[in-house]
């Protein structure tokens, strides 16, 4: 039936436009042969090769629904082409996250199962605090703050959108917005790429990796089609005393496929699906001890999280205004097996999880250069989540519980430019209302019969802009918006456990936001900088923490408050040499608590503390370096970049206590002709592996440090 709805939204949309001809925004890009910088894969347009004279002002982002250069957007957002990606050896949205300045990683369980928090808003939890999209269809799971597992080969480009984004995007969007644009099909070139990596991990076994995409054009300047194959080994380094020689070892199978058609040049087609196979063994709840290893164990751990997505994009351009919409479709399912550790033991914990979600959005975007500029649009969403927890051979600890979500909204966006556009003042606004359901039937010794909760929640989401543009190398801007995430369920064991002290519905929790930026290109184009102050009051905070018996319960806990400064800059010195520096101070507490008591035994939820995973600092410095060693045609290729990123805590430790402070090190040299190329690499350099969070139930930490060496081809 999903896949029916799919295509009907296509077809109808298609049906309802007659043929003429124009090309939509996200046809800014065109992959393409690697060592040209209007197309090669993974560029922008206006987008530079690293050490050309260009600045990141100039890379094309479509961040508010229509294409304009970065320098222009008057948000807080970064963007990274995938030749960037590439340099930087960045291969998945982990690595990612440690460059986006504010951003951290949350607990995670698995490596198919990663949270992430920007500015300071960070939930475990409940929906997702960040907005996640994979070309145009929103990545969503209700009641789970999950992020994609997306590979970083044969992408097109990244934007991070910091803050809350509720008008655009809605959908999970409080504290910000990633964006995955993956790699365009060439309807007038054959094309194919290739990526292999080899390291050594440091304490572990060996690690690898193998990418491959080819772009073929079915209907020359009509049709083409575009697949990527990518595997993915990381070798374990850990082990558990009850299974010796069995180590945490990770497995990565992701496949993409999408189709590009131009029946006219006004009318376009996307059609995407993407596949992605995560296998962990053992997770990475490492037992609080160094070297990091898994507790006693009376069962040998292992997680599988897969999903299936669909995605449908079709645009009409009728001059004025661009008509688009946008379909995804998600299928996941999630299993694991291991350890929970209650008290002085382990026990075995056995998790399933299977969900769906349907999204479909339409839209009016308003085009050309003009005074007066809108977009208009709705979306809809049908989702459903399964998960059937249950402590085997320990604690009577068993529910399955089903959450099912309907939701709608109606957004616009409208601006006028002043004066030449040396003035345009915003403003949005977000209906959005959410019909939910909630079912639970937990197992002894809480037998009850099955029980079924509904609820209603709803809200209206402003934007309010102002940009100031003296000229095309300078942008001033301030930016108030309001962000809000649906209300959820308690379980009934969480219920049973806390005495009745919890009720099944948690209310939604909001934020609003204050912001104050700038954005300067300088020096003849060779020096961009930017820098944001940010204030956000985050209201009715849903908040977990645990009770007797392991069991996590969920409540509005309180107001937080958040306020930071983040800084990027860019320079290059000389037509080979690119230096960046980018970094935020955040100091996110809990400003009150509804009930204080409640949370006496959780020392880390209390009045004036830092909100857990929540680093108080996070900077990074990079370097490129590419040097031509025989004309133009075999270049030298250095790339290196320090993360620091201070400690944080666990959202579900009782103890208070916090993790470790970070030194990241990554690094890349190599020579790289038109078609191919070969590096050397390192990542985590100083190996550090000091917790980045501890909780009762064990610690998270990064990989150790891998020295390997990579190839590639591009034809």
């Amino acid at each position: 039936m999903r896949y029916h709805l799919l295509g009907v939204s296509l077809i109808a949309i298609a049906a309802a436009v007659p043929a003429a001809a124009q090309t939509g925004p996200q046809e800014a890009t065109q992959p393409g042969r690697a060592g040209s910088a209007a197309t090669q894969p993974g560029r922008a347009a206006g987008d530079q090769v690293p050490g050309s004279t260009g600045t990141e002002s100039d890379i094309i982002v479509t961040a508010q629904r229509r294409a304009e250069r970065l320098q222009d957007v008057p948000i807080a957002i970064q963007a990274f082409s995938g030749a960037q990606l590439e340099a930087s050896g960045i291969r998945n949205v982990a690595d990612l996250i440690t460059q986006i300045p504010g951003a951290s990683e949350g607990r995670g369980n698995t490596a198919g199962i990663q949270t992430y928090q920007i500015r300071g808003v960070s939930s475990f939890y409940g929906d997702s605090t960040i907005g996640y999209y994979v070309d145009e269809a929103a990545y969503v799971i209700p009641n789970r703050n999950y992020a994609p597992v997306v590979r970083a080969f044969d992408i097109d480009r990244v934007e991070v959108l910091r803050g809350p984004q509720g008008t655009l995007y809605g959908l999970g969007s409080m504290g910000g917005t990633i964006r995955f644009i993956t790699a365009q099909p060439d309807l007038d070139e054959f094309h194919a790429r290739g990526l292999f990596t080899l390291a050594d991990t440091n304490g572990g076994k060996a690690s690898g990796s193998g990418d491959a995409a080819v772009s073929v054009p079915l209907v020359p300047g009509k049709v083409a089609v575009r697949g990527s194959v990518s595997y993915d080994h990381w070798g374990g380094f850990a082990e558990s005393p009850s299974f010796p020689g069995d180590k945490n070892d990770v497995y990565m199978q992701d496949y993409r496929a999408k189709l590009l058609a131009k029946p006219t040049d006004a009318w376009t087609i996307k059609l995407g699906f993407q596949r992605n196979i995560t296998e962990d063994h053992w997770g990475r709840n490492f037992a609080t001890v160094d070297p990091p290893r898994f507790v006693i164990s009376p069962v040998r751990g292992r997680a599988s999280q897969r999903y299936n997505m669909w995605t449908g994009y079709t645009s009409y351009d009728f001059g004025s205004v661009l008509a688009e919409s946008s379909t995804g479709y998600i299928d996941r399912k999630d299993t694991s097996v291991g350890p929970i550790v209650l008290g002085p033991r382990a026990f075995e914990l056995d998790a399933n999880a299977a969900s769906f979600s349907f999204v479909q959005e339409l839209r009016l975007v308003s085009q050309g250069n003009t005074a007066l500029r809108y977009v208009v649009g709705a979306v809809y969403q049908d989702a459903k989540n399964l998960e059937d927890i249950a402590v085997v051979r320990g604690p009577p600890i068993s529910s399955v519980s089903t959450y099912r979500s309907k939701s709608w909204a109606g957004f616009g966006e409208l601006s006028y430019g002043f004066a030449n556009d040396l003035i345009r003042p915003l403003i949005g606004l977000r209906y959005f209302r959410d019909d939910r359901d909630f079912t639970t039937q937990n197992r002894a010794p809480f037998v009850r019969p099955p029980y079924l909760k509904s609820a209603t929640f709803d809200s209206f989401n402003p934007r309010f802009n102002l940009a100031i543009k003296p000229n095309d190398n300078m942008l001033f801007y301030v930016n108030v918006a309001r962000g809000f995430r649906s209300g959820t369920f308690n379980t009934a064991s969480a219920v049973a456990v806390s005495g009745g002290a919890v009720d099944y519905t948690v209310a939604p929790d909001s934020i609003w936001s204050y912001e104050a930026g700038t954005k300067l290109t300088l020096l003849d184009h060779l020096l961009y900088v930017e820098a944001s102050v940010y204030q956000f009051d985050w209201q009715d905070v849903q908040l977990n923490y645990t009770v007797a018996g392991g069991v996590q319960v969920i409540r509005n806990a309180g107001n937080v408050r958040g306020r930071g400064f983040e800084y990027g800059v860019t320079l290059r010195p000389t037509s080979t040499l690119t230096l960046q520096a980018t970094g935020n101070f955040n100091d996110t507490t809990f400003r009150s608590l509804v009930n204080p008591v409640v949370f006496a035994a959780t020392p880390s939820i209390a009045v004036g503390r830092q909100v857990a995973s929540v680093p108080k600092s996070h900077h990074t410095l990079s370097a490129t370096w590419v040097e031509p060693l025989k004309g133009d045609d075999l270049k030298l290729l250095v790339n290196a970049s320090y993360t620091y990123i201070s400690k944080q805590g666990d959202p579900g430790d009782n103890l208070g206590r916090f993790g470790s402070s970070h030194d990241l090190v990554k690094a890349r040299i190599g020579v790289q002709r038109q078609h191919w190329g070969a590096f050397l690499f390192g990542d985590n350099l100083l190996n550090d592996t000091s917790p980045i969070q501890v909780s009762g139930s064990g610690s998270t930490r990064y990989f150790p440090r891998k020295l390997g060496v990579e190839l590639k081809f591009d034809y």
